[in-house]
């Protein structure tokens, strides 16, 4: 039997608005308009595997647990977009981004509880 758990955390997307400058304030008459905006955003997600097991061995009837951690992801977007004036026009940035925060790490817990004692023990041939 197998049963994860997940948990997540999204921070809205944050903008900076935009300012457009008119042509008559500019110190130089041959500038233009120009704008700037940006934005960023991030969410992030780490889970938990959970497993449960039964058998025999020759020390007797078990069961088995296990706990995973599969690590913590965040996804980060940053966006930044440059209109008019003397730098000309561009964007940059990047959109979904996985950054590594926390690395998995196999059984956490990893447990055999025996619930019944072997009823035959196995011996070597005696003579």
């Amino acid at each position: 039997m197998e049963m994860g758990l997940t948990a997540g955390l999204d921070v809205p997307k944050l903008s900076f608005g935009a300012k457009e400058i008119p042509k008559k304030e500019m110190q130089k008459k041959d500038e233009s308009l120009f704008s700037i905006e940006a934005e960023a955003s991030a969410k992030g997600e780490t889970s938990l595997t959970f497993t449960a097991s039964r058998g025999i061995d020759t020390y007797g009837a078990f069961l088995e647990f296990k706990a995973d951690f599969d690590g913590m992801d965040a996804f980060v977007t940053v966006k930044a977009k440059v209109e008019g004036g003397d730098l000309g026009n561009f964007e940059t940035g990047f959109e979904n981004k996985k950054i590594n925060v926390l690395p998995a790490k196999p059984d956490i817990i990893n447990q055999r509880l025996y619930i019944i004692p072997p009823i035959i023990t196995l011996r070597r041939n005696e003579k």
